[in-house]
């Protein structure tokens, strides 16, 4: 509450502070807002406390110092820890510069299925079309939330070159990534996709049925009925 004027005392304290008040401090720099903030979010990204670097990582992003999105985009690639390079990924978009969608696309091939989930997410805050390729490749991402971030980009962005992606997804075995890829069809106007919105309402839950009726009927004017 007390915004620029509570920086200072905050630095102090924390600098001898508990692991709590660390954890708790990082995020309250990061809404702060302070580039004077700059220097102890640094130091809080190499602490001890795995829970306070990842508060850091975020925070980094929020002090509106630009150049620190080099830093983060290190972290995103070397770091060890998997949930600090999640983090990673989820902070560099908040520096909304189109640099970081290389290190994202790269991170889309992660081991680790945090990071793949929280870069997908970030490439579609920080938009360009050289991502597009990354999104269509995570649509066969082995991990469901990744493909459904990615089929659900792809139907928002309605992105021409994911048409057959969002046909084979009709097929997917989540139902949200279905429900999604209903929706990207339909966005495309892709009336090829009529065969797996059929098959859906043989095979589907309740959601994707009704969903899949209204993308039949907008996109052939028929009302597709199955007993």
């Amino acid at each position: 509450d007390q915004g620029e004027k509570a920086v200072p005392p905050l630095l102090e304290a924390m600098s001898t502070g508990s692991d709590t008040l660390r954890y708790i401090g990082a995020q309250v720099l990061g809404r702060i807002g302070s580039p004077r903030a700059q220097q102890m979010l640094l130091n809080l990204s190499h602490d001890e406390n795995l829970h306070v670097q990842k508060e850091a990582i975020l925070s980094l992003s929020k002090i509106h110092v630009p150049s620190l999105i080099d830093t983060v985009k290190q972290m995103l690639k070397q770091s060890p820890q998997s949930e600090l390079r999640a983090a990673a990924a989820e902070s560099i978009a908040g520096f909304r510069d189109t640099s970081a969608c290389g290190p994202l696309i790269k991170a889309l091939e992660d081991s680790a299925v945090l990071v793949r989930q929280s870069a997908i997410a970030s490439l579609n805050r920080i938009w360009t079309d050289r991502s597009i390729d990354g999104v269509i490749r995570s649509m066969d991402d082995e991990d469901e939330k990744v493909r459904y971030i990615a089929t659900q980009i792809a139907a928002i962005r309605r992105i021409e070159a994911a048409r057959s992606k969002l046909r084979d997804a009709l097929y997917d075995p989540s139902p949200w990534v279905r429900i999604e890829a209903i929706r990207g069809v339909l966005a495309l106007a892709d009336t090829s996709a009529v065969d797996g919105l059929v098959n859906i309402l043989k095979y589907g839950e309740e959601e994707e049925v009704t969903a899949g009726q209204e993308a039949l009927r907008s996109l052939t004017g028929i009302d597709y009925v199955v007993e």
